[in-house]
């Protein structure tokens, strides 16, 4: 598991390097309206997946635990035409109404339907098949092409239009997806085929609850954006997306273990090993929460257009926690134990409690921070929801001792102290409680 780990968590330390061009000089470079086009792109974008209707999904579910290179090649061809036919037809009427319309935005998200879409197809590919090397390797490119393109545009030609970046992002992702086409064809040889519509009608049937659960989950995880974007307007946008850019430091530490996890999950099926992954995630989550007072300390000094962001930075890096939990816990043990009807049901009830939760807050008050604290509380609650779906890995009156405690230090330190004072105070805060309250975790084996 750490051997596997390791190879996914050596490709975000690549993407590290241009998400935090992306997080910093992009925002200090650029103005509010430019930096929140760029947002809005993304925000777009990051829906895309729900038009395969679960096709990719079904594919996951199909191949998973099978070896790559055994999989019959003359079905893989087919699947790959399949999907890649549909997502042109889908993409050139995209792109045509939002030319017809003149919205750029719209027509960049259509023409940005064909990579994306393969990209996760190739990508699905190789995690269920355990091809955590050819993962990586992906990843990498990936990571490479989008820092070229950030460092180019930022240092070289100082551009500051938003869609320019956004342009350039588009012709990256179509090198990414040829690339990707090419390595995989070459690896498979899976010969020429045609597009069949049973294929895509099977694996949509296949996939299409768990392409409602990550619909929802992408609406769940979103919905707070959307809502500031409606309400608040664009600087308010700019400033909570911001915010929201980065948290991303936290995924690249949390997706290789997210992903390795789920086939570890699946090999094992012990309620022991489960358990121990989400204390001893929890500890982990708490520890980067130090992420937040250097983030302080460079917004403080380098950004400060973006000072008003970091109360919201505070309380999102908190709710990020219980989001990591789910995901990659629960989430994982839903797909393992093939109950995507819990995991879809408990998702629709917090994705409708996020739209009653956020309503409300904005009526209590109109601010970016109704809307995190609003997240934050749901989060929250689709956590005990999770939890009351797998008991064995229920917290202990210890635990929850545990968290409170980190939670209070936390807010305390981020609200009420400079981050140097408050950064060290958490570290010692943290290592006191961890030592008190969690050294048998630490010393357990799993």
């Amino acid at each position: 598991m750490t051997k596997d780990f390791l190879k996914i968590f050596s490709s975000n330390l690549i993407k590290m390097c241009s998400t935090i061009i992306a997080t910093f000089f992009l925002p200090k470079f650029l103005s509010i309206e430019d930096y929140a086009v760029i947002k809005s792109y993304q925000l777009y974008v990051s829906y895309i997946g729900v038009f395969s209707f679960g096709y990719n999904d079904g594919i996951f579910l199909k191949y998973g635990g099978q070896k790559f290179l055994e999989i019959d090649k003359k079905d893989v061809g087919k699947e790959q035409i399949t999907i890649f036919a549909y997502q042109v037809i889908l993409s050139a009427l995209i792109s045509f109404f939002a030319i017809c319309q003149r919205d750029f935005i719209v027509a960049m998200v259509g023409l940005s339907f064909l990579p994306t879409t393969m990209f996760s197809y190739y990508t699905y590919m190789y995690q269920s098949t355990g091809e955590f090397n050819r993962y990586s390797r992906v990843m990498n490119i990936n990571s490479w092409l989008v820092f070229a393109v950030n460092v180019l545009l930022v240092f070289c030609f100082k551009e500051e239009c938003g869609n320019v970046y956004i342009f350039f992002y588009v012709i990256t992702n179509y090198i990414i997806f040829l690339l990707n086409f090419v390595t995989f064809n070459r690896t498979m040889k899976v010969g020429h085929c045609l597009p069949a519509l049973p294929i895509f009608i099977e694996n949509v049937r296949q996939g299409i609850l768990l392409m409602l659960g990550n619909l929802a989950y992408i609406f769940f995880v979103g919905v707070d954006k959307l809502f500031v974007k409606a309400f608040l307007g664009v600087e308010s946008f700019a400033r909570y997306s911001f915010a929201a850019q980065l948290l991303n430091v936290i995924n690249m530490f949390i997706t290789p273990l997210s992903l390795t996890l789920y086939n570890y999950f699946g090999k094992r099926k012990s309620n022991k090993f489960e358990s121990y992954m989400r204390e001893l995630l929890v500890v982990i989550l708490f520890l980067m929460l130090i992420i937040v007072y250097f983030y302080r300390l460079i917004i403080q000094l380098f950004i400060q257009k973006y000072s008003a962001a970091i109360e919201i930075l505070v309380i999102l890096f908190l709710a990020q926690i219980f989001l990591t939990i789910n995901t990659a816990i629960y989430v994982n043990l839903f797909k393992v134990y093939k109950r995507q009807k819990t995991y879809f049901r408990n998702l629709l009830v917090v994705v409708m409690l996020s739209i009653i939760a956020n309503f409300v807050f904005m009526m209590i008050k109109k601010s970016e921070l109704s809307i995190v604290y609003a997240t934050l509380f749901c989060m929250i609650i689709w956590t005990i929801l999770n939890l009351c779906s797998f008991r064995h890995t229920s917290f202990s009156k210890k635990e929850v001792f545990y968290i409170t405690f980190c939670i209070a230090l936390y807010i305390s330190t981020s609200f009420r102290m400079e981050p140097l004072s408050g950064g060290v105070i958490y570290v010692l805060g943290f290592s006191v409680a961890t030592l008190l309250f969690r050294h048998e975790l630490l010393k357990r084996n799993a």
